[in-house]
């Protein structure tokens, strides 16, 4: 059951209500937003949510039951709080999210109605459409942990050990044609395999692109960056392929390996004896 406090209770059963939707909303790049659907700003939960004209979420429906609970998001661009350049940047993608119910008379009453994360976020001429992923979709993950060759860990992490200081880059970007970028900074080829990019600048500063491949001081990008040009400051973090061989021969670390690289494979099942 969900906790309605009495004043919104007591509004709720109102003929003419006084309700508005307050959404919150935590970039990955630091930044947190509150929006409300009504025509003021509205203090909700310590956080000011301030007027973006039509946001309002499709119809959600709550069970007690771990399955559904997504839902689709529409608002007005042009409102001078959620702009297309953030949107086509990537500001929003998985960004944390909470939609909240409140009589908009007494903010300070709210019912939270749903939390996840933005999944998928389109623009349609002066609109944009979001989907807010229930934080149920967690749960279709398998919780046991996969018998693998390759580490489980990511670079860096607490399970992994390995500090990422040493292998992180400034460097100034001296072409860039699509996903391919070139830099002034060399380091040995495959260094910045698996690892990522950074712009320190621009409509991208502080979000993170993936490096499939590199060689010296040029590497590729799984997809490409627009407005990224010659001349923009950029970080560069090393990546990992995962490999017990690498962890062995370019980061001694194989006390925290998380992979069983000797563990035989599904080809041994089929193996028989020669003649």
């Amino acid at each position: 059951m969900r906790d309605i406090p009495e004043a919104l209770a007591a509004a709720l059963e109102q003929e003419t209500t006084s309700l508005a939707f307050c959404w919150r909303i935590e970039r990955a790049d630091g930044a947190a937003l509150g929006f409300t659907s009504h025509d003021r700003a509205l203090t909700v939960d310590g956080m000011i949510c301030s007027p973006v004209p039509g946001m309002v979420p499709s119809a959600l429906a709550h069970a007690d039951s771990v399955e559904g609970g997504g839902m689709d998001v529409t608002g007005a661009l042009g409102s001078g709080r959620i702009r297309a350049d953030e949107i086509g940047a990537g500001r929003y993608d998985r960004a944390a999210a909470a939609l909240f119910l409140v009589d908009w008379r007494a903010p300070e009453a709210a019912v939270l109605l749903a939390s996840g994360e933005i999944g998928d976020i389109v623009r349609r001429e002066d609109r944009f459409e979001a989907e807010l992923k229930s934080a149920h979709a967690d749960l279709d993950r398998s919780p046991i942990a996969l018998c693998t060759p390759e580490c489980r860990a990511r670079l860096g992490d607490p399970r992994c050990g390995v500090a990422l200081a040493p292998l992180t880059h400034v460097a100034r970007v001296t072409a860039a044609t699509g996903a391919h970028i070139e830099t002034d900074r060399i380091l040995p080829d495959g260094a910045l395999a698996y690892g990522r990019l950074r712009p320190l600048a621009g409509p991208h500063a502080g979000l993170d692109f993936e490096i499939v491949a590199s060689a010296g001081g040029a590497f590729d990008l799984r997809e490409a960056v627009a407005g990224l040009m010659a001349g923009d400051p950029v970080e560069l973090r090393e990546g990992c392929d995962r490999r017990f061989s690498t962890c062995r021969d370019r980061f001694l670390n194989t006390d925290n390996f998380r992979g069983e690289p000797h563990v035989p494979g599904t080809d041994s099942v089929i193996r028989y004896p020669s003649l």
